[in-house]
């Protein structure tokens, strides 16, 4: 042992393992707060070596003893790296909805999802938890663009815009280890917004990634700072809400051990950023390495390669099923609705029925409900309701009596809490009319939805709801990037003719839906790249004397059609997709 020249102070390994039992107060020395969320917790309560700190006649003792005693009042320096990233990228609503509001919480609930922000509060709304999120820390709010398409639906677009700040909360000794682990927790929360792809498990070179995957988009270079904090007696420090990004999260007082906490606590009790955090279902969807040989060897196959062409990324999303089951028995359904005959209140009282139990849709002719219902219980070789009707002209009320039956309603959401909630909401939603409650809310958590509807179901004298997660379904998608691109028509006898038909072919490629016998194509493709900001296709004469040719730059992502229960299964369905987009590049 050496004693140290010039005051520099020793390894902190080293000072936190003997540091003095009269110093080693609880908040100093439990470590839990400063390990990933998922990992076990850890508290030391022990110096990492054995030494008797009261045993001195051992010289390497004493100038131990003597080390510690003369740096007590000494600091170690640990790194916090701070990155700042400038975003100019739009969010698009999943789908297409009714209206602006739909579409609005729509979009808003996809950058929810991109950012792995907390659960949401009890009658919040994916807006309110993302304006409100942003305001706390001092984003800039998204600015809404409203689409109405041709069929009367309408796509909302979110643009984020500004300065977006992540911070490593582990620290480091060395500056640029600190700038690294801010890179890597920037990545993690913007890959999607990034368009970016899986990030291998064994990459070291996160601030290059993150450089690559912002020059992809023209976007600048991220900006890095660190803030040194001197931590006494070379511990750790506290790290309290150093990530913009963050869940507060109280710290321990006392020495805790792991067995105080479970080994896996809930998403809103830790930070949203922890580069370590593997708990998020949209990390875990991106952690399996996607094997895109298939699609490379299609890519070759149409002689699609860079420049012109680039692959983007490749991901695949899991959305998780889950299931209630609703065992009715010997239950009444009184419907006290009048009704002016009693053939009305019958058929009124089948379709509610018939409805709740998803029998058949509230499109079906009223008329023929009664006897539909009673198709299926005969089918199912089930004892049909009993038909009791009450009241007098004008008032006519119908009861359906000694129902017995099961129904199983399903849902799907990218999370097992999600699928959770949005099965038994639906259950509630459907079954609430049969059980006399015709506006009920559901809460905004699976636990709360679940006991509105098991006591519901109790006060009916009927069984709890079952309720099973049923394993999860894969979609996958690709994102390419065509640039100056360019496709020919020779086959047409006119000019206008071979122009209306490249326009259908480059719709055709982008997926977007249209009636081939239309003579405004070329309207509606120009329509489309003003929609998405981008430069109108350029379209020129050809050698050939009715020929045409055009030319384009777009990015736009190709899905597998449907959810499948595999991931091959849906890589399958992708390449298949991918070849009928394809074919529309050939005259």
């Amino acid at each position: 042992s050496k004693d140290v020249p010039g005051g520099t102070s020793p390894e902190p390994s080293n000072l936190s393992a003997v540091k003095r039992p009269s110093d080693m107060q609880p908040d100093n020395i439990s470590t839990s707060s400063h390990l990933p969320s998922c990992q076990s917790h850890v508290s030391v309560s022990a110096p990492a070596f054995v030494l008797d700190l009261h045993d001195s006649s051992s010289p390497d003792l004493q100038r131990k003893k003597a080390r510690i005693d003369s740096s007590d009042n000494r600091s170690a320096i640990t790194c916090f790296g701070k990155v700042t990233v400038t975003l100019d990228r739009e969010v698009v609503s999943d789908g297409c909805c009714s209206n602006e509001k739909e579409a609005s919480e729509s979009a808003y609930k996809v950058l929810w999802q991109h950012l792995c922000i907390d659960a949401l509060s009890e009658g919040q709304t994916y807006k309110s938890a993302i304006l409100e999120y942003f305001n706390k820390h001092g984003f800039q709010n998204p600015a809404e663009e409203f689409v109405q398409n041709d069929d009367d639906t309408t796509i909302c677009k979110l643009r984020l815009s500004g300065a977006f700040i992540f911070h490593d909360t582990v620290g480091s000794t060395k500056k640029k280890q600190a700038e690294q682990q801010a890179a890597e927790v920037a990545l993690k929360h913007l890959a999607k917004i990034l368009n970016r792809g899986p990030i291998s498990e064994t990459e070291k070179n996160f601030k290059g990634v993150l450089k690559e995957s912002l020059e992809t988009h023209a976007l600048s270079a991220p900006v890095y700072d660190t803030d040194s904090k001197d931590v006494p007696g070379g511990t750790g420090p506290e790290p309290s809400n150093l990530c913009v990004i963050q869940t507060p999260v109280k710290q321990p007082s006392v020495l805790s051990t792991s067995s105080h906490l479970p080994s896996c606590q809930s998403r809103a009790s830790v930070s949203v950023l922890d580069p370590q955090d593997s708990s998020s279902p949209d990390l875990q969807r991106k952690k399996a390495r996607i094997d895109s040989t298939e699609i490379d060897m299609l890519l070759t196959v149409w002689n699609l390669k860079p420049p012109h062409v680039k692959v983007e990324n490749i991901e695949y999303d899991e959305n998780f099923k889950c299931t209630v089951e609703i065992n009715l028995e010997n239950f009444t359904f009184t419907n006290k609705q009048g009704y002016d005959t009693k053939k009305k209140a019958i058929h009124k009282t089948y379709m509610l029925f018939g409805c709740a139990m998803g029998i058949f849709e509230a499109s079906i002719d009223e008329k023929t409900s009664s006897l539909q219902v009673k198709q299926h219980f005969s089918q199912k070789s089930l004892a049909l309701p009993q038909e009791d009707v009450e009241g007098s002209a004008k008032a006519f009320c119908c009861s359906l009596k000694n129902i017995t039956y099961s129904v199983i309603y399903e849902e799907q959401g990218p999370s097992e809490c999600e699928a959770k909630l949005l099965v038994l909401k639906k259950a509630l939603g459907a079954l609430s009319p049969l059980f006399d409650y015709t506006s009920l809310t559901a809460a905004n958590s699976p636990e709360k939805v679940q006991d509105q509807l098991s006591f519901m179901l109790k006060g009916a004298d009927q069984k709890d709801p079952v309720i099973s997660l049923d394993g999860s379904l894969v979609k996958t998608s690709i994102r390419l990037n065509f640039t100056d691109h360019t496709v020919k028509c020779t086959c047409k006898s006119s000019k206008k003719a071979a122009r209306n038909h490249l326009s259908l072919r480059i719709l055709s490629l982008l997926g977007v839906k249209t009636d081939s016998d239309s003579q405004s194509l070329r309207n509606r493709l120009d329509e489309w790249f003003k929609q998405q900001n981008l430069a109108q296709p350029v379209f020129e004469d050809t050698e050939e004397a009715l020929g045409a040719k055009a030319t384009f730059s777009v990015q736009f992502t190709c899905c597998s059609p449907g959810w499948e229960n595999s991931w091959e299964t849906a890589k399958k369905k992708l390449v298949e997709e991918l070849k009928q987009r394809f074919q529309f590049l050939n005259d």
